[in-house]
């Protein structure tokens, strides 16, 4: 029988934020083929033989816990018939091995020896420089920040009122691309296929109107983004959607276009001073569009029905109203539970410090 190894390997599948690592050791198999792959360590093409017709099995150590046994998943068969039914059944396993605190020439036993290793609860702590985030990074210290993030969550603990509604909006673009050859649809076991080339046949912008209290929401997709769009849209949510309310509470984001000054560049001066009076206007702070839950409802259209090819603005609007209807007839809110007191807390950071 050959020698055995143990390596310590990231198993593929595991919590790609605080990754697991494993102690595989074979026995009774002979293991063969190493290869080094640079920075992401060593690779192994392991053929793995066996004398039982069933597939190999190893033993694994999480931690401190107790062994316990784990089938060898097949990866891929070099000689099917003999892998299904010969003594001398071939698999081949790839498993990245971590390439620091290794001795040169051969695979070392990684963290071993060190202090901590083996710990109960142990984490990898490495740094992943290749990964990143886009995110909103509010501002230190800024009170003009601060000032207009509690002025919007006062406005979420009013309670519900018909007469004042309280309306958040936002804006988002969706490019619209067509496919250059026909999609391959999916089967079972088999996932749709589609062709890398597409076609561009430009943008639309789609604009969520969405009432959190009430669980009602109205997107309207327009084929540009500009200030008259805008006041078409404040126009529709007076005198269509709230005619009978005494004045509309909007909670909007800073957008160049969102202002009362579009009215004016969009209708006469009589009707932009109308629907200028009609609302109540609470703007969130730069880099902090995320206190608008219209924001948080485009997020969820994004996922569950614009994640995908659509190449002109009338199949885009036959989507979102698809999305659209259930949603209102269920009357999905938005449980918002973060308030003043929590932000003075855990935003704390973000407050002028007053000697």
């Amino acid at each position: 029988m050959a020698e055995r190894h143990v390596w310590d390997v990231e198993v593929a599948g595991s919590n790609p934020v605080t990754p697991i690592f494993h102690r595989i050791e074979p026995f009774g198999e002979n293991i063969e083929g190493l290869s080094y792959c640079g920075d992401k360590g060593y690779a192994i093409e392991a053929k793995v033989q066996t004398d039982d017709f069933e597939q190999p099995t190893f033993r694994t150590v999480i931690s401190s816990k107790p062994l316990v046994t784990k089938r060898l998943r097949k990866f891929k068969h070099f000689e099917s018939d003999l892998a299904l039914f010969g003594p001398a059944a071939v698999y081949t396993l790839k498993l990245e091995l971590a390439s620091s605190g290794r001795p040169d020439g051969c695979v070392g036993i990684r963290g071993r020896g060190l202090e901590g290793y083996g710990i109960t609860g142990a984490q990898k702590n490495e740094l992943k420089p290749w990964l990143s985030k886009q995110w909103c990074i509010p501002p230190k210290a800024n009170a003009q920040f601060v000032w207009k993030m509690e002025d919007v969550l006062e406005v979420y603990k009013r309670p519900y009122d018909p007469q004042r509604p309280m309306v958040c909006l936002d804006e988002t673009s969706k490019q619209l691309i067509g496919e250059v050859r026909m999609t391959v649809p999916g089967t079972p076991g088999q996932v749709a296929h589609y062709d890398y080339e597409y076609v561009r046949h430009g943008v639309a912008n789609i604009f969520m109107i969405f009432e959190p209290l009430a669980g009602q929401r109205d997107v309207e997709v327009t084929e540009r983004r500009t200030k008259k769009d805008y006041a078409e849209c404040l126009r529709k949510i007076s005198d269509q959607m709230y005619p009978d309310a005494e004045q509309i509470v909007l909670v909007q984001d800073n957008l160049n276009t969102h202002s009362p000054a579009s009215l004016y560049e969009a209708f006469e001066p009589t009707e932009a001073k109308r629907l200028a009076d009609r609302f109540e206007l609470h703007y969130t702070p730069k880099h902090g569009s995320w206190l608008d839950m219209a924001e948080i409802e485009l997020g969820i259209l994004g996922r569950q029905c614009l994640s995908r090819r659509i190449d002109n603005v009338d199949e885009l609007r036959r989507e979102i109203k698809a999305w659209q209807t259930p949603r209102d007839a269920a009357e999905t809110k938005t449980n918002w539970q973060f308030t003043t007191a929590d932000a003075r807390i855990k935003l704390r950071r973000l407050y002028p410090s007053v000697e």
